[in-house]
């Protein structure tokens, strides 16, 4: 049995240059609280239950309104494995979780003297049942495949299979082709916020289609590929006339990545990966493409190692291409490549000294814009950090 608890509070002040235009303060206070459980009944049989409480605490405000947000949730969940032969193993599962949800929006202003002040008091309860079996049917292939059941207490409810064939053709090569059923319920905070949250949300129901190969050259090098494609309905989405977090009509998805690691020598070591994503979700008159620029089209990763007895650096690479939003501004860069950079330095085994530089050519960059929503300016950007240095040294004794 383990018993673990973890608090974290903050206190924290900011600027909001783009809705209200002032200074606002708040407070953050989690306490998490977890108890687990596992029992071997016999070299074939085991169970382990886990419960879960959650008491999250969220305030902030200004001159023109205070917003208090209150979640507690806790969650038990129960699953036992049973190995019926060497090449079969089932494993059967319940859980259920609730969710207390205290939200609290006062208005100062009033502005044309409507008071937009709002109070509200939600539950909601999730229940789910599921079934999965584990059988290697032969000797170079497997197939994993469940069922699962969900009942939402404001979502409804939905039976979502699942199932992973793989191949192993060599030691060397394998393959997988998998196919999953979804049912994703809307968040409280996308039901019942005041401002933002739609009570008339639907879930979003869809599939899942990949295949992938994995292939090992020799003992340096390995290549890993995957081809996706996911269609959904209902997805959820922000519809900026009414300010509400919205069902989309139709999503789809499709793309691959090819992933390639090698060692050189002793020492170096290196990664490569690609990654394309193509979206389209489609509502009555419109069609957005890759979520207005949130999903790069193009991704790429390098990484570059050095790894020595006292000495080791590495040095990552990302580059976001095709991120063109909503027009032209609505990201103040469209491509970009960040680079970190992290060295340590170890000349005894108890002494070791470290820094690292993030974002190393100061590359101004936004992942999240405000562009286009009423009363904000043009360069409303969320702009990411800059560079930034951080140096430490650790002894252990």
């Amino acid at each position: 049995m383990s018993i673990g608890y973890n608090k974290y509070k903050s206190d924290f002040e900011y600027e909001d240059k783009f809705y209200d235009k002032e200074m606002k303060s708040g407070s953050t206070n989690t306490d998490e609280f977890t108890v687990s459980s596992n029992q071997k009944f016999n070299d074939r049989i085991s169970n382990r239950i886990t419960f879960k409480k959650l008491k999250f605490d969220h305030k902030y405000g200004g001159n023109v309104s205070d917003v208090a947000y209150d979640l507690d949730s806790w969650e038990i969940d129960d699953q036992l494995t049973a190995k019926l032969s060497d090449s079969n193993t089932l494993v059967f599962g319940l859980s259920y979780m609730r969710d207390k949800f205290d939200y609290d929006y006062v208005d100062k202003v009033k502005a044309y003297g409507y008071d937009s002040s709002s109070a509200l008091k939600e539950t909601i309860t999730k229940k789910a049942i599921y079934l999965q079996d584990e059988w290697k049917f032969a000797k170079k292939w497997d197939l994993n495949t469940g069922l699962r059941y969900d009942k939402h207490s404001t979502a409804g409810s939905a039976f979502t299979p699942r199932f992973n064939l793989g191949y192993e053709a060599d030691k060397n090569n394998n393959i997988y082709l998998s196919f999953s059923r979804f049912f994703v319920a809307p968040t409280a905070y996308q039901y019942f916020d005041v401002n933002y949250g739609n009570r008339n949300l639907k879930p979003e129901k869809g599939y899942n289609w990949e295949l992938g190969w994995n292939h090992k050259f020799d003992d340096t090098a390995a290549l890993s590929t995957h081809v996706f494609y996911r269609s959904s309905h209902d997805a959820f989405g922000y519809d900026p006339i009414t300010y509400q977090t919205v069902n989309i009509e139709d999503e789809t998805a499709k793309g691959f990545d090819v992933q390639f690691r090698k060692a050189f020598g002793k020492n170096f070591s290196g990664s490569l990966g690609y990654t394309y994503t193509n979206t389209k979700q489609t509502q009555p008159g419109s069609v957005s493409r890759n979520a207005n620029g949130y999903i790069p089209k193009h991704a790429i990763n390098l990484g570059l190692s050095y790894n020595s007895k006292k000495f080791d650096a590495d040095l990552m690479a990302r580059a976001a291409l095709d991120r063109k939003g909503k027009g032209e501004g609505f990201f103040p860069a469209e491509n970009y490549v960040i680079v970190d950079l992290a060295v340590n330095y170890k000349p005894i085994k108890e002494l070791k000294a470290y820094i690292k530089v993030n974002n190393l050519f100061d590359k101004f960059y936004a992942e999240h814009s405000a562009v286009g929503g009423w009363g904000v300016p043009d360069n409303a950007w969320y702009a990411m950090p800059g560079r930034s240095i951080v140096g430490g040294i650790e002894y252990t004794f």
